[in-house]
């Protein structure tokens, strides 16, 4: 059966059975990505999956030597796990009040070693990660990233780095969010 995609307007063939399970509305996955994107019960919809994604799942050994090391350096309760940042994006850990975020990012899954950088989920990450970045630079948060490894062999080493950035975030100005504040956010790589 003939049917126009109500996003670009590209007629399209789709069999019967499959219109007659769903809406069929359109030509492509990207069209349907794009009427999602700016649908905002769709929007909604994926937001509350999310957050509901991360209230069932246990923190990554990464996460919990990062946790230990928040509660002993700012103290339990400063500070807040799985934080969504404007509806963005999801962090490990955030001082909300400093805009500061902290990352704890897996050896393997965030591209530690160069060998890794091949496999597809990895560069996802390290292209995510990127973005990440950026983004928080351009609405004025302080980010940190820390390895795995680092949380694990030097943790006086990490808890000092949070000091660093907890100071430094303190004694700079918040962002308006509706000004963009540029070179605040460092990758620590």
């Amino acid at each position: 059966m003939k049917r126009e995609c109500v996003v670009c307007g590209t007629v399209f063939e789709k069999p019967a059975s499959v219109i007659a399970s769903t809406a069929a509305l359109y030509c492509s996955r990207d069209c349907c990505t794009e009427a999602r994107r700016n649908n905002p019960v769709e929007v909604a919809r994926v937001r509350q999956m999310q957050r509901d994604h991360l209230a069932s799942r246990c923190p990554t050994a990464p996460e919990r030597n990062l946790y230990a090391l928040l509660d002993n350096v700012v103290g339990e309760g400063n500070w807040i796990s799985q934080h969504l940042v404007f509806d963005k994006w999801t962090v490990d850990a955030a001082i909300p009040n400093l805009q500061l975020v902290i990352q704890a990012d897996g050896d393997y899954w965030h591209g530690y070693d160069p060998k890794t950088h091949e496999n597809p989920m990895v560069a996802k990450n390290r292209l995510n990660d990127r973005r990440q970045a950026l983004y928080l630079e351009k609405v004025g948060w302080v980010l940190l990233r820390l390895w795995e490894h680092e949380l694990k062999l030097r943790p006086e080493w990490c808890a000092d780095q949070i000091r660093q950035y907890v100071l430094r975030a303190a004694s700079q100005p918040l962002a308006d969010h509706g000004d963009v504040v540029i070179g605040r956010s460092v990758d620590h790589r």
